[in-house]
Formats: C-alpha cells, sequence, structure tokens
C-alpha cells in the first residue's frame, strides 16, 4: 500500500497536469517522479508542452513569507548569498504568464 505522503503528492501531481490541461496544454507526470521516466532530471514530476519542467511540493504549511498579504501579487524571495530570485505567484497568474511566454516563441 502506497505511504500516504507518497500519495498526497501524487495526487497533487495529477492536479498540476489536470490544471494545464485545462488551460490547453498537454501536460504527463513522471512515472514514480522521477523525471528520468520522461528523459529528464529526477527532481521533476511533470512536464508541460515538452517545454516547462516543474517539480511539485505539496507541504502541510507554506512559510506565511511565501504567501503575497493583501496588497502584493507576486513574493520575490532570494537567499543571502544567491543572485537567484525566485517569484512566487498565484496560479492563475502563473498560467496566463506560461501562455504569454509559449506566444511569444518564435
Amino acid at each position: 500500500m502506497t505511504h500516504p505522503s507518497k500519495a498526497k503528492g501524487n495526487t497533487f501531481e495529477r492536479e498540476i497536469v489536470k490544471q494545464a490541461e485545462n488551460w490547453g496544454h498537454e501536460a504527463k507526470r513522471a512515472w514514480g517522479s522521477d523525471g528520468r521516466a520522461l528523459g529528464l532530471q529526477t527532481d521533476v514530476d511533470v512536464i508541460v508542452n515538452d517545454d516547462l519542467p516543474i517539480q511539485c511540493k505539496r507541504v502541510a504549511r507554506m512559510a506565511k513569507y511565501l504567501k503575497p498579504e493583501a496588497g502584493a501579487a507576486v513574493v520575490a524571495v532570494r537567499e543571502d548569498r544567491n543572485m537567484t530570485t525566485f517569484f512566487v505567484v498565484p496560479e492563475k497568474m502563473f498560467w496566463m504568464m506560461y501562455e504569454s511566454w509559449r506566444h511569444s516563441l518564435p
């Protein structure tokens, strides 16, 4: 029998695939949540349109600082000694941005 946390993760991966499909994109889950099954890195759980690898993490509670408050639409996060900034956005905004990016490709 599948461990409850593994089942929770698998369910979330299927939700992400369904979200992508609802926005009109083709999406696949990696067998065993291992991107190597799709010819990708091990941390990839879902691939959308063969150009967007996604790692899915479902947690009991997200850190409060990762959730935008009333006035902000996006949260920008960077580690002190790392120059890479990550942006946390709500799902609808993410899918709209992804669609815009895909339509801008040559």
